[in-house]
Order: structure tokens, then sequence, then C-alpha cells
């Protein structure tokens, strides 16, 4: 893909069709991942008991798995006979006691509230490691991700959390989840922990730059049909070589400024080509191009490769046909047709 920016998409896609995949780099922040996001939330709650947020979360995640009618249960319970709102967490012994819960999700709870209980009392002996490999144990929360969708890769980060929490052995338990908020704040862009799943049969998603110098069997091109031209919003222009400063103000465009911006958009262009070569020339067998068709006017790597690939547009109606230069179109979905070609020389589907 040529950026990473809409890689949850094709994880979302991925994980729907429990197609093993590993992003090369990281994807989206490794801090906003859910495995992350609900050890984050157990730690809090640990920490303190009276965090609503974290609690319901906590209670709905793989931790307890609470359905969404119990918790409702649990929330509606959670008030003052005055009828005050009362923190979620004094609403779980009634709503126990109230007898209207499945006899599975009461059994969650009882389960919770006691596991709950123990870590806490360790709460001020144990490090922050140490605290989340009781909490992982006692939970069986390694075992409940790795019957997931992409269990392997959920596993391998909550490790990578374990060894974060283990190297901040000073910090308290309130630093450290203080720590991990901070950072899922920031958004910064943290990778996935890296499992044998890289190396092994699995969907491998890179961005094209940092497949550069890299070859694989199939290479699949995303969103091709993406336009290349973005309007300038710029209110200048300028060339220090040329010593050139163009503006652009109430919608006029001075002439300096209409010849920057097309020395600007040819060299941008000139640089997708480059970048689109580099994505072409990944492949050993097979080439998948994905897209869509674009309004006229608009540039993309589309519009410059299905003429050359004697690619008029998509079939009339849902199926498939064969253009020059071995290449078949199709509007099939990929996962319907991308296993129907057998291997031999790169060919363009």
């Amino acid at each position: 893909m040529r950026a990473a920016t809409h890689v949850e998409l094709l994880e979302k896609a991925f994980t729907a069709l429990r197609v093993p995949y590993y992003v090369v780099g990281g994807g989206r922040n490794y801090y906003a991942r859910q495995e992350v996001r609900d050890v984050v939330n157990a730690l809090t709650v640990v920490d303190n008991l009276l965090d609503d947020f974290a609690l319901a979360g906590t209670l709905r995640s793989p931790l307890v798995g609470l359905t969404a009618d119990a918790l409702y249960e649990v929330r509606r319970n959670a008030v003052h006979p005055s009828g005050v709102r009362l923190p979620l967490y004094f609403g779980i012994a009634r709503a126990m006691e109230a007898g209207k819960l499945a006899e599975e999700d009461a059994a969650r709870l009882s389960e919770f509230v006691e596991t709950i209980g123990r870590l806490r009392m360790e709460r001020d002996r144990l490090s922050p490691g140490e605290m989340l490999e009781c909490m992982v144990r006692d939970f069986a929360y390694d075992a409940r991700l790795l019957v997931r969708p992409n269990g392997r890769q959920r596993v391998a980060n909550l490790r990578k959390l374990q060894q974060m929490a283990y190297a901040a052995s000073d910090a308290g338990l309130s630093e450290f989840v203080e720590q991990l908020r901070d950072l899922e704040t920031l958004a910064l862009r943290e990778g996935d922990a890296p499992t044998e799943e890289e190396a092994a049969d699995v969907v491998r998603i890179f961005t094209i730059h940092r497949a550069k110098g890299l070859e694989f069997p199939v290479v699949i091109v995303t969103d091709v049909s993406q336009p290349l031209e973005r309007e300038t919003r710029d209110l200048f222009l300028c060339d220090p070589s040329e010593l050139a400063l163009g503006c652009n103000v109430g919608g006029y465009k001075s002439l300096t400024f209409r010849a920057l911006e097309e020395q600007r958009t040819r060299a941008g262009l000139e640089e997708e080509m480059r970048v689109l070569y580099v994505a072409l020339t990944r492949a050993q067998e097979r080439l998948i191009l994905s897209g869509q068709a674009l309004p006229r006017g608009k540039t993309s790597w589309a519009t410059v490769l299905f003429p050359v690939l004697g690619i008029a547009g998509p079939p009339a109606a849902p199926g498939e046909m064969m253009s020059p230069a071995e290449v078949r179109v199709s509007h099939q979905p990929i996962q319907v047709w991308s296993d129907a070609f057998g291997a031999g020389q790169p060919k363009v589907s």
C-alpha cells in the first residue's frame, strides 16, 4: 500500500475472514490495540475500583466476557436507595443478589470479584510486571486471546506489554498505567510485537517504501485508483533557486503561483511513478491491482496502467473478462478469485 493511513480497513477485513496477517513496521497505534486497552483497563481497575469506564471495559473484554445485558443490569443496580447514582462496582453485588442475571454472567461476575479482590491486596507489594503476570494467569487471558481471530498476534502483543511492565519495575502500578495512557493519547506509532507468523504462511502488509528490495510470489497493490493530484491550499508558493514567489489570495492565483504549482504537480507525479515502479516490481509470479473506476480528469496509477494493459474498464456485469497481455479483469472480491490462477511467469490480475 502507498501509505499506512487506512491499514485498519485491511486489518478489519482480514480479521473478519480469519486470515492471519502481519503489519510490517506496525499498523495502528500499538497502544490502541484492543488487547492492550483491555489490559490497561484491568490494571486501572486493580488500582482504582471506582473508575467506571475502565471497569465497564474490563467486564466486556475477554478477561471477563460479560454480556451487554448483564452490564446493563450492573449499571441499573448501581443506585443508592435515595436515588443517587453510585460507582459501577457497587452495582455488581446488587445485580447478583437481584437474581436477574444469566447463570453464566453471574458466575463470571463472581469469579471477577474474587480475582480482582485478590489482585488488589497485592497491588502495593508487586511490581507492574509481576502484577500483570498474575493478572494474565488468574484470568487465563493469554488462552482467551489465543482462540480469538489473529490470536497469536494478540498474545505476542500481550507479551510485549509484559516486557514493558517488567522494564518499569521502579514505577508503581498507578504510574505505569498513567504512562500507558499517555502513550496511547500521544498515538505513538509503536509496531506490533513480532511473532513467528512473519515468516509463515500469512499475509504481510507493507507500505511500498518498506517493501523496497523485497520480492514475493504474489503481490496485491491496493487502491490504485486513489487520485494522485491534490488541491493546493497554500497561500504562497516559492522556489528559492529561482527567487520566485507566487500568491493565492481570495481565490486568485498569480501567474508565478500557477507556474510553481504546475512544477510541483509535475514533480509529484514523477515521484508517484517511481513509487509505482517499486510496487509493480515486487511480484515474482502474480500481481493483483485493486481499485475502482475514477471520474474522468482524475490522475491515478489506474489511469496510467490500465490503458497500457488494454483495460478499458470493469466488466459490464459481475464476472471476468480477459484482456491482452494475459490480464484478467474482474470485480469479484479478491478472496473469491485470487486462488484461481496457477503458478507461472508474472501476470497481472
